[in-house]
């Protein structure tokens, strides 16, 4: 699949969801330890230095292995190292852990869109729109994924 544009933290890189630019909300019940590590995971994340951050945040899954947070940072860290396999394996886990995280849902669409999985981007675009109906990333990559399926359909024909 050609690169397409799609929105990721806010920034057009390859097919990314806003996350909030402020720290994630810490997540219950993790130790003082692990809760660090997130923190240390989301400021590396932040200054760019992601082989870091997965270092940090595979620390609170170690601990914690459900953790929502890690898991969904860690899966955006995989985004943006252009690891679109790797990071739906950790937002899909994400996902079953809070269905509820539209944002959550939203990236996974991103990494299968990324992958080539249109059909099941576009399901994970339309759960995160019910959600968050007025989540705007989400409806420009449900856009996005719909032209590029119907696209390849029309050059089957």
């Amino acid at each position: 699949m050609k690169s397409k544009a799609f929105l990721l933290h806010g920034l057009l890189i390859a097919v990314w969801c806003a996350q909030s630019p402020a720290a994630p909300a810490q997540p219950r019940p993790l130790s003082n330890s692990a809760r660090d590590l997130l923190m240390q995971g989301w400021d590396l994340q932040q200054a760019g230095k992601l082989q870091e951050a997965v270092k940090s945040y595979r620390a609170v899954l170690r601990e914690a292995p459900s953790e929502p947070e890690a898991l969904y940072l860690l899966g955006t860290v995989f985004l943006r190292l252009n690891d679109p396999g790797t990071a739906a394996e950790y937002l899909r886990q994400a996902t079953n852990v809070r269905p509820d995280r539209a944002d959550f849902r939203c990236n996974l669409g991103v990494a299968l869109a990324m992958q080539g999985q249109l059909e099941p981007a576009i399901a994970a675009f339309r759960e995160t729109l019910k959600i968050n109906p007025g989540y705007t990333e989400a409806r420009q990559n449900l856009n996005q994924a719909l032209a590029e399926l119907h696209s390849q359909h029309m050059k089957k024909s």
